[in-house]
């Protein structure tokens, strides 16, 4: 794409794409310049055979970078799940500016397709239940993929699991470190508890459970 620096440019033609009848592509003074979304291109109100004027092209190169932020972020977002954070990380990386980033950011977040409570509440549940983390390193995680502390003072109210997660973690140090009654391995288990993010008071009615409690929730 050549550089808008020209003193008189006209936009000669604007065509559909074949493949893509979303888009369009633009050409200026009689060659191919870009493609551009049509819902960008109808923003501009542009029509065909006008002159563009320095505040027109750059009005123009301003669509361009946000139909490129716009694209690259929908396509992350297909993949899999983003924050904010890192979605507005990966965008920097890319080169892009950071105004026309908050834009596209904002426009996202207003159309839910960003949504940092709802993916906080999604990865509360899926590290309670699939890989038995604890409060505490539940929080360090979402720290660092940049949710803010109130939505995690909102998804992660404490480290108090209720009797079935107590019992759940009980039965998987059981057939992990048995016999807990023998030091070494209840040290493995603390250990492998305190690494998942469980405090003190949580090891302990873990540790302490009664085994026969455990056997009986087990069958």
């Amino acid at each position: 794409m050549e550089k808008l620096n020209q003193n008189k440019v006209i936009l000669t033609s604007v065509e559909i794409q074949k493949s893509e009848p979303e888009r369009v592509n633009l050409y200026l003074n009689g060659k191919f310049f870009t493609g551009l979304s049509v819902v960008r291109f109808q923003q501009l109100n542009f029509s065909k055979g006008q002159h563009l004027s320095p505040a027109e092209l750059s009005e123009l190169e301003s669509a361009i970078q946000s139909d490129k932020i716009w694209y690259f972020l929908l396509a992350s977002l297909n993949k899999t799940r983003q924050t904010e954070s890192r979605i507005r990380q990966k965008l920097l990386s890319k080169g892009f500016d950071k105004e026309t980033i908050e834009t596209c950011i904002q426009s996202a977040r207003e159309k839910d397709f960003l949504n940092d409570l709802k993916y906080a509440e999604v990865f509360v549940s899926d590290c309670r239940l699939l890989k038995k983390w604890g409060g505490i390193r539940i929080k360090n995680e979402l720290r660092k993929r940049g949710i803010s502390p109130e939505i995690i003072s909102k998804v992660v109210s404490d480290d108090s699991p209720d009797e079935k997660e107590v019992t759940s973690l009980q039965i998987l140090v059981k057939r992990k470190y048995s016999p807990l009654t023998d030091v070494k391995n209840q040290q493995k288990a603390i250990r492998f508890l305190q690494y998942r993010g469980y405090g003190w008071e949580v090891i302990k009615k873990v540790i302490n459970m009664p085994s026969a409690e455990v056997e009986s929730d087990a069958d």
